[in-house]
C-alpha cells in the first residue's frame, strides 16, 4: 500500500519522466528535421534596384547531423517573388567541424549527461522506495508494539482491579489494615492511567501508520501477523558495498565526472568548421516569348572559427571537472568505509538485541512464577498486597522491555536489509 499510495514515490516518478523526456529532447538533436520556410515582405525603390512591390518564398528545409563526425547537412528547394521577378533554388549545405566537433565524445555530451540524469533519476526513484518502504516497516512494529503495550497494561488493570476488590474484602473483614486497601487504591488508578495512556500511544501509532500507507486517518486498518524478520547469509559488507544506493550513486558521478574531464579536455582545442554550400537558381524572363528558363550554378567553400586565442574559459572548465573527479573520488571512499561502518555497527545492535531478548524472555517466566506465588501467598494471608503488587510492576517492565526490544530487532533486520540493497527484491512488485 506504501509502494503504491505514498506522493514521495510518485514525486519521484514524475522527476524520472521530466528527465527522460530532456533525454528525448537531446536525442533529437541528431534526428532527421524537416523545417518549413517563407518569407513575406515588399520593396522599395532604392539606388540598387528598380524592383518594386511584395517579396515572397517558400520552401521547406531538410536536414540531419552526424552523431560519429557532427556533419551538418541540409537540402532544400524553395520559390522566390521579387517584384515581378521570380526564380526558384535548390541549396545543399554541409558544415564539418574539423578539430573539437569532430570527436563523438564531444558531439554526444548533451545526450549522455541527460542518460546520467536519468539514470541518477532512476536510483532516485529506487531510494524513495526503499525510504518509503523502512518508515511503512517501522510504523507497523510500532503498532504491534503498543497494542501489546496496550494488553499488557490492560490486563494488569484487570488483575490489579480484582486484587484491589479481594483487598476491599479482607479489609472489611480487618484480615489487613486500611494502608494495606489504600495502597491497593493507588496502584489501581496507576494501572489505569498506564493503561489509558498505552491505548493513546497505540492510537497514535496507528495514525503514524496511516501516514506512511497515505491513506486517511479514520481509514480502518486490519494488521496481518508479524512475519519472522530474517536477515539470511552471505557477506554483508561486501554486498552493502556493491548495492548501496549511494554508493551506486557515487560511482555513476565519478564516471560522468572522468567523462567530463575528456570533454573539457577535448573543448580545449579550438573549433574551426569547414562549410561548403552548392546550389542552383531557376530563373524565368517573363520577356522572352517562349519562357526560356536560365540555371545558373553556384559553389562555395571556406572555413570559419571565431574560438578565443588564450582559451581561458575552456582551461578553467577543464581544471574544475578534474577537481570535481577527486571530490567525487574522495566521497566515494569516505561513503564505503560508512557504509562497512554501519553495516558492522548494525550487526552487533542485532546480536546485542537477540541476548536482550533471551535475557528479558527469561525475566518474564520469573516475574510470572513471583507474581503467582505473591498472590497465593496474599490469598492465604502470609504476604501484603505490597509484595504483589510489585511483582505486577516487575511483570508489567519485562513485558514492555521484551514487546519494545523485538519491534525493534525486527526494524533493524530490515534496516539492515536495507544497507545491503536487499529490502526490496522486486523493483515492480517491491516485495519484501
Amino acid at each position: 500500500m506504501a509502494l503504491v499510495n505514498q506522493r514521495a514515490i510518485r514525486t519521484a516518478q514524475f522527476a524520472l519522466q521530466g528527465e527522460e523526456l530532456g533525454r528525448s529532447t537531446a536525442q533529437s538533436a541528431f534526428e532527421l528535421k524537416v523545417v518549413p520556410t517563407g518569407t513575406v515582405g515588399r520593396l522599395g525603390t532604392n539606388g540598387l534596384t528598380t524592383s518594386t512591390g511584395y517579396n515572397s518564398s517558400v520552401g521547406v528545409q531538410v536536414s540531419r547531423r552526424l552523431e560519429t563526425t557532427g556533419t551538418l547537412i541540409s537540402l532544400g528547394p524553395s520559390y522566390n517573388r521579387s517584384g515581378s521577378d521570380t526564380n526558384t533554388t535548390l541549396t545543399l549545405n554541409i558544415e564539418q567541424p574539423l578539430m573539437r566537433g569532430w570527436d563523438p565524445a564531444v558531439n554526444l555530451d548533451p545526450v549522455r549527461r541527460a542518460q546520467f540524469a536519468v539514470a541518477s533519476s532512476q536510483r532516485a526513484l529506487e531510494a524513495s522506495r526503499t525510504n518509503v518502504a523502512l518508515e511503512a516497516i517501522g510504523a507497523y512494529y510500532a503498532v504491534l508494539r503498543e497494542k501489546q503495550l496496550y494488553d499488557f497494561a490492560d490486563g494488569q488493570r484487570m488483575r490489579i482491579s480484582q486484587h484491589t476488590a479481594v483487598a476491599e474484602a479482607k479489609e472489611r473483614s480487618e484480615i489487613i489494615g486500611p494502608m494495606d486497601l489504600l495502597r491497593a487504591q493507588v496502584r489501581l488508578k496507576e494501572a489505569e492511567d498506564t493503561a489509558n495512556q498505552a491505548r493513546v500511544n497505540a492510537e497514535a501509532a496507528m495514525n503514524r501508520l496511516r501516514r506512511a500507507l497515505d491513506v486517511p486517518l479514520d481509514t480502518g486498518i486490519r494488521l496481518a501477523p508479524a512475519p519472522d524478520a530474517r536477515l539470511g547469509g552471505g557477506d554483508l559488507e561486501t554486498e552493502a558495498v556493491e548495492r548501496r544506493a549511494e554508493i551506486v550513486q557515487l560511482r555513476a558521478d565519478l564516471d560522468e565526472a572522468v567523462r567530463a574531464v575528456d570533454v573539457a579536455r577535448k573543448n580545449v582545442r579550438p573549433e574551426v568548421t569547414l562549410h561548403v554550400v552548392a546550389g542552383q537558381a531557376t530563373q524565368i524572363d517573363p520577356f522572352l516569348a517562349q519562357y526560356v528558363p536560365t540555371t545558373t550554378r553556384t559553389w562555395n567553400v571556406y572555413l570559419q572559427s571565431s574560438s578565443d586565442l588564450m582559451r581561458t574559459a575552456e582551461k578553467n572548465a577543464l581544471a574544475q571537472a578534474e577537481l570535481r573527479v577527486e571530490t567525487v573520488r574522495m566521497s566515494l571512499e569516505t561513503k564505503i568505509e560508512e557504509v562497512r561502518r554501519q553495516v558492522r555497527e548494525q550487526r552487533l545492535q542485532l546480536a546485542d538485541a537477540r541476548v536482550r531478548i533471551g535475557l528479558r524472555e527469561e525475566q518474564i517466566r520469573q516475574a510470572e512464577a513471583r507474581l503467582a506465588l505473591a498472590q497465593v501467598k496474599f490469598s492465604h494471608d502470609m504476604a501484603s498486597n505490597l509484595d504483589v503488587l510489585d511483582a505486577e510492576t516487575e511483570l508489567q517492565r519485562a513485558e514492555a522491555v521484551v514487546a519494545a526490544a523485538r519491534a525493534d530487532y525486527a526494524v533493524g533486520v530490515y534496516q539492515l536489509r536495507a544497507m545491503t540493497g536487499k529490502l526490496l527484491e522486486g523493483r515492480g512488485e517491491g516485495r519484501l
